[in-house]
């Protein structure tokens, strides 16, 4: 790993606002993630754990605090330079799967490109990323074809199309059985991690955690550190 962070947060607050007074999410996090690391992201249920990764993502800005990725700030960029920084550097894999449901598997694998090209483009790498999560005999179906591991197997393919430095996975085995689950941890580490890549994870799960390099927990607003492994 390298000396310097590949992401960073400082003193990130988050609040929204309510009816009655602004409800606090998310209080002075600071947080840094090396470039190579998994760092699994854990709490309770409405612990603002996927607050904090759209915050790190890029996909929402904090009420006050610093974010960088790369060594580039995000908190005061516009909105077309985030989503210019989405597109290089950032990779996401959610746990509702988000697969266009009238695109086919191999389309929606290509669908970042197309957003920033305008067009289906790069079915060489789309391809060769649906052979490695065993899609490829899928890339014709539409989404309502696949099995719920399938599923998510096409959103890891997608979410490398762009080759990220960083992969943010929300919950990716919320909606799998155990066995589809471990399938998609496997290959989400070996496409990300193993291959030198970052993956920050936010889970539940505490055996899903257990293989993470560095653990966080977040409480009332604060983030907890867990000793590495």
């Amino acid at each position: 790993m390298t000396s310097l962070p590949l992401l960073s947060a400082r003193r990130v607050t988050k609040s929204f606002s309510t009816d009655q007074a602004p409800l606090l999410v998310l209080n002075e996090i600071s947080l840094d993630v090396m470039s190579g690391e998994f760092l699994a992201l854990q709490g309770a249920s409405g612990s603002g754990k996927s607050t904090l990764l759209s915050l790190l993502a890029g996909l929402d800005r904090p009420t006050s605090g610093e974010i960088s990725l790369g060594g580039e700030r995000l908190d005061g960029l516009t909105e077309k330079d985030l989503a210019r920084v989405r597109r290089e550097k950032v990779g996401f894999v959610f746990q509702s799967f988000h697969l266009v449901s009238s695109l086919t598997v191999l389309e929606n694998v290509q669908l970042p490109v197309a957003f920033r090209l305008g067009e289906f483009t790069h079915q060489a790498k789309a391809r060769e990323l649906l052979e490695r999560v065993g899609l490829w005999d899928r890339a014709r179906f539409l989404p309502g074809k696949l099995s719920g591991g399938e599923k998510q197997r096409a959103a890891i393919a997608r979410a490398l199309i762009n080759d990220p430095a960083v992969v943010f996975a929300d919950e990716p085995t919320g909606n799998l059985d155990s066995l589809n689950g471990r399938r998609v941890l496997d290959l989400l580490e070996e496409h990300t991690v193993k291959a030198g890549r970052t993956l920050v994870l936010v889970t539940h799960d505490p055996d899903i955690a257990d293989r993470a390099h560095r653990r966080v927990h977040l409480k009332d607003g604060r983030l907890d550190e867990f000793p590495r492994s």
